[in-house]
């Protein structure tokens, strides 16, 4: 018999000690860490920011949009949601998408494994 488990799907845990129990007692779940790869002066003809996320578990992002830029993501590793405009979709290793101007978008972390991400922002106006 073969006996197979997937950390993803399983419960949280109920001892109140994980990282999102945590945040939600002290009342928010919109953490991240972002580190900055190469900022906008570093970038040939200052016209893009590359970036590397953490979102951990039970976490999300703020919600927002750029105006003039376009952002592309790309899922190192773990598993999400992604939210773009009224579109809702499913993230995980290998997924890459464009943000469309002007589009709010926030990204939510549901799984027990920490969400790593590349991202970059590119000027368009």
């Amino acid at each position: 018999m073969i006996i197979r488990a997937n950390v993803v799907k399983l419960p949280k845990a109920a001892d109140g000690k994980s990282l999102s129990a945590v945040l939600q007692k002290v009342g928010t779940t919109t953490v991240r860490d972002p580190y900055i790869l190469f900022d906008w002066d570093e970038a040939n003809g200052k016209r893009y920011q590359v970036g590397y996320a953490i979102l951990y578990p039970g976490c999300r992002t703020g919600g927002h949009a750029h105006e003039d830029l376009e952002e592309v993501y790309h899922v190192k590793s773990g598993y999400g949601i992604m939210h773009i405009g009224d579109d809702t979709f499913d993230i995980g290793p290998g997924d890459t998408w464009i943000v469309p101007l002007e589009k709010e978008h926030w990204t939510e972390n549901p799984s027990n494994l920490p969400l790593e991400m590349f991202w970059i922002v590119i000027k368009v106006k």
